[in-house]
């Protein structure tokens, strides 16, 4: 059996989303649903089979069991709903929606539905996350300690969300995801606008967590240069990912905080630094994409399996309520506000 599939939006996403399902043998790819001549005839040429839609109603619904959404975040929740409402299983880019009512709307509404409503946190499908993962769960790095990151790039633009929405989101779900029994105790963000344009195109996050864990996540539209850089610090090992290496994505650092040993400094605080082996390992080449998607079709397809998804809905109202904070800090001009969600 395959799941029959439509796409919604043909713009930036869509193509990787479709690229990926048509290798995918549990999917088949049906319609796709694109009002702007030109995407829809792009998607045409590429796909002769592939019906186009204009609009997602009621009676093209009738003719899937899933469909992606790749379209922008304001239009996220009435064309999810609209799916739940007829019995279609859903993928919806990030973020779910931007109001963390909406998600908890959906997530109710796909419950009672018998269906599956996820996000595409597609860096939760990393080989690279997977990785990182596996060393923490051994140990290898001792005390998780810190997480920092830094994500620049020219544009993309986005008119209904600001930068954290776009760039940070990643960064939040990877955390979600990395340290589940971490609990959160403050958030701060400040966050700029240089371009005075609609919405905030630089911004920096500050998540403190009970435990003294720390996140520190800078997000910036501007840069000229791509950077998809992030460190996992621990009292043992630091991981360092770095997204834009065509090779060699993830490092291992071994280290060791050690007292200096005097009563006078060990009172001052002071600590001595060393550096240890370096460790490269090789990665698993499937791209995150195709994982997620496959899980996502193994999910639908074997009901009598069914496990939460590490990007399902209910995950993603974690994230939206990170957000909903940050963005009141950020009109606060930066005040730690309390998580208490």
């Amino acid at each position: 059996m395959s799941l029959r599939a439509g796409i919604v939006g043909y713009g930036y996403w869509g193509p990787n989303i479709l690229r990926n399902m048509i290798e995918i043998e549990e999917f088949s790819p049906l319609v796709v649903v694109e009002s702007r001549k030109d995407r829809a005839n792009l998607a045409k040429r590429r796909y002769p089979s592939i019906r186009i839609e204009k609009e997602l109603t009621e009676s093209v619904l009738q003719s899937l069991d899933v469909v992606f959404i790749c379209t922008p975040t304001n239009s996220h929740y009435s064309l999810a709903k609209l799916a739940l409402q007829n019995n279609t299983h859903v993928w919806v880019e990030k973020p779910m929606t931007s109001n963390s009512n909406y998600v908890i709307e959906l997530n109710s509404l796909a419950q009672s539905n018998n269906l599956q409503i996820v996000v595409d946190h597609t860096y939760l499908y990393s080989p690279a996350i997977a990785q990182v993962k596996h060393f923490m769960n051994q140990g290898s790095i001792g005390k998780p300690l810190y997480y920092e990151s830094f994500r620049a790039n020219l544009g993309i633009f986005q008119q209904d969300v600001s930068v954290i929405w776009d760039l940070a989101i990643h960064d939040l779900s990877i955390l979600s995801y990395l340290y589940p029994g971490f609990k959160i105790k403050y958030i701060s963000c400040r966050s700029f606008n240089p371009l005075h344009g609609a919405t905030n195109s630089l911004a920096h996050i500050t998540i403190s967590y009970e435990n003294g864990f720390v996140a520190n996540i800078s997000t910036n539209w501007l840069s000229p240069v791509k950077v998809r850089r992030v460190i996992f610090g621990g009292s043992t090992s630091t991981i360092v990912f770095d997204d834009t290496e065509p090779a060699d994505k993830v490092q291992i650092f071994a280290q060791e905080f050690v007292k200096t040993g005097s009563l006078e400094e060990e009172i001052q605080g002071m600590v001595s630094y060393k550096l240890g082996s370096t460790l490269t390992p090789k990665l698993e080449q499937t791209e995150a994409l195709r994982i997620g998607l496959t899980e996502f079709a193994s999910q639908i397809l074997n009901p009598n399996g069914h496990h939460d998804l590490r990007n399902s809905g209910a995950e993603s109202l974690k994230i939206i309520k990170i957000l909903e904070i940050a963005e009141m800090s950020a009109l606060q001009m930066g005040k730690p506000i309390e998580f208490n969600t």
